[in-house]
């Protein structure tokens, strides 16, 4: 027979494998998960604790400086997985209306930690309707960790130019999408 227990005051000792049948594991303390301390570690290791995992949306923000521009559908998904931050983001039908300048992307759900002075690398942009003469955008973030600027860079050049508003071919049909990790 099965008992059902609702709280344990001592600290139990498992030998061999848990299996839930139902229902979820559940971590009742902030700050606590899954201690992995057993396992060996690697020397520069800082930690051996899983304890955050979440997902859900944010509102990714293409700026021109103060100015936020049109975007027909705009899309954004996060997933969290300890220190680690996987951002996705598709702006469709961007509207550059007479902006000429750099491009931001703002709203990003948490900062990124960066160390240096020149910001953190943090992914590539496919695109549509660009007059960039590259294949994909490279992601930056600013030293603050809270802003995402985007640059390209010609075949066998080692510049990287940043993206602008002028670089947008159409009116209303340009296209964003991109995947981006960075640690938080």
């Amino acid at each position: 027979m099965l008992k059902t227990v609702s709280s344990i005051t001592a600290s139990p000792t498992l030998v061999g494998d848990v299996t839930l049948s139902t229902g979820n594991l559940i971590i009742g303390t902030a700050g606590k998960g899954i201690d992995f301390t057993q396992d060996p570690n690697p020397g520069g290791m800082t930690s051996e604790l899983l304890d955050d995992y979440e997902e859900g949306t944010w509102t990714p923000t293409l700026k021109e400086g103060a100015n936020t521009l049109t975007i027909g559908t705009v899309y954004g998904r996060y997933t969290k997985v300890g220190r680690l931050v996987t951002l996705s983001l598709n702006l469709e039908n961007i509207t550059k209306s007479g902006t000429t300048g750099e491009l931001t992307i703002t709203g990003q759900p948490f900062s990124a930690e960066i160390t240096g002075t020149n910001g953190g690398f943090i992914g590539v942009t496919r695109y549509n309707r660009f007059t960039v003469p590259a294949n994909c955008f490279t992601l930056v973030l600013d030293t603050i960790g809270n802003v995402i600027y985007l640059y390209w860079t010609q075949t066998g050049d080692v510049n990287s130019l940043q993206v602008v508003a002028n670089d947008i071919a159409n009116a209303s049909t340009s296209d964003l999408y991109s995947t981006i990790q960075y640690i938080v």
